[in-house]
């Protein structure tokens, strides 16, 4: 399957999920989806096990809801599991969580914020990129910290559409591309 055809298809089951039982889900059902996401991510082999035609539904079926247990989904996601392994599609079911999470920040209007700074921040430094973040957006926010002394110094400020940059190896990167220019 090429992956357009597989994110085509993970984007409309999750726009189906949404569109029936989006009403009913919390922030915190989309994070747990998201975490899902990344231990799936993480563990490669659990959907390269889930693509086997020789393993049984009822096992794939056993461990999904194990899964869907450990990360406290919603008990309504056994029917998209169900429908994954009926039309033999339940290595999506990865992706499809991901785009569950995605969507319904979307539609509700959170951002997920990726701050990486060259130091850590203090709670007051942390305080004032928040407040920043929610008057560019105008909407909410949730806000993941992270040291990139890469950066050497200053802050990235990264979400899914939106990107802010002022530190000192953007500078350099500027600086590069302008010689570059010039050199042509």
């Amino acid at each position: 399957m090429s992956i357009s055809l597989q994110a085509e298809l993970c984007e409309k089951y999750a726009q189906a999920y949404l569109n029936i039982l989006g009403d009913s889900l919390t922030l915190s059902d989309a994070e747990n989806f998201l975490r899902a996401y990344q231990f799936l991510h993480a563990h490669h082999k659990i959907t390269f096990f889930l693509k086997l035609s020789a393993l049984d539904d009822q096992v794939k079926t056993k461990q999904l809801k194990l899964l869907c247990e450990k990360f406290e989904l919603p008990e309504s996601v056994d029917a998209i599991v169900q429908l994954l392994l009926a039309q033999k599609r339940a290595s999506l079911f990865e992706h499809v969580l991901y785009r569950i999470s995605t969507l319904f920040k979307e539609r509700a209007g959170i951002h997920d914020f990726v701050i990486q700074s060259a130091v850590a921040l203090s709670e007051q430094e942390k305080g004032q990129i928040e407040k920043f973040l929610a008057r560019k957006t105008g909407q909410d926010n949730i806000y993941t910290y992270h040291v990139d002394t890469r950066l050497i110094a200053g802050v990235r400020l990264r979400s899914q559409t939106l990107l802010w940059e002022h530190s000192i190896a953007q500078q350099l990167r500027q600086l590069e591309l302008s010689l570059v220019a010039k050199g042509n």
